[in-house]
C-alpha cells in the first residue's frame, strides 16, 4: 500500500513539475502576449533578446509608404526588389521566385522567403527574430517591424 502511495505521489509531483518544453511554451506565450502590448513578466524582460527586441521596437513598428513602381495588390515581392535592387524587377514580383537564390544565414540585407511572401532583414535579431521591411505586410500595408523568420527560408539577393 505504501508503495503504491508513493507511486503515485511521484507521478503527480513529476506531472506538476513543468518539463523544457512546457518552458519554452509559456516563454513563447508570454513573448506572444507582449506582441499584443502586454507587459512581460520581469524576468522575461531581463532576458538579453527581449531587451533587444524591445529596444528595436521603440524604433519599429513603422507603417512605411507604398514602394514606388509596385502595384496596389500583392507587392510584397515587388517591394522586396525595390528595397534591395532600387527598382521594381517584374520577375521577382512573385515571392515563389525569390527561393531561387541561394541560402544563406540571417543577416542584414538577406530575405526571407516562403512560397506566398517575402520580406527583406534589417536587422538579425537572434534566435527567430528579424526586424524586417515588409510590404503588403497586411491591409495593404507596408511596415518597418519585429517579425519571426519561422517557416521562411533565407536567401542571399545579391549572390
Amino acid at each position: 500500500m505504501r508503495t503504491m502511495l508513493l507511486a503515485a505521489f511521484a507521478c503527480l509531483f513529476l506531472s506538476a513539475s513543468p518539463t523544457h518544453a512546457q518552458v519554452d511554451r509559456s516563454h513563447a506565450k508570454a513573448w506572444d502576449s507582449h506582441e499584443r502590448g502586454t507587459r512581460l513578466s520581469p524576468a522575461i524582460a531581463r532576458h538579453p533578446v527581449s531587451r533587444a527586441v524591445s529596444a528595436v521596437k521603440a524604433t519599429a513598428g513603422r507603417i512605411l509608404p507604398h514602394p514606388p513602381g509596385c502595384p496596389r495588390r500583392a507587392f510584397c515581392g515587388c517591394g522586396a526588389a525595390v528595397e534591395v535592387f532600387g527598382r521594381p524587377i517584374r520577375n521577382l514580383w512573385l515571392a515563389a521566385n525569390w527561393l531561387k537564390f541561394p541560402p544563406a544565414q540571417p543577416a542584414s540585407g538577406m530575405v526571407a522567403a516562403r512560397r506566398g511572401h517575402v520580406m527583406v532583414i534589417k536587422q538579425y535579431l537572434g534566435g527567430n527574430r528579424a526586424l524586417v521591411y515588409d510590404a503588403n505586410s497586411g491591409r495593404g500595408l507596408t511596415r518597418l517591424h519585429v517579425r519571426s523568420l519561422s517557416g521562411f527560408s533565407i536567401r542571399n539577393p545579391r549572390a
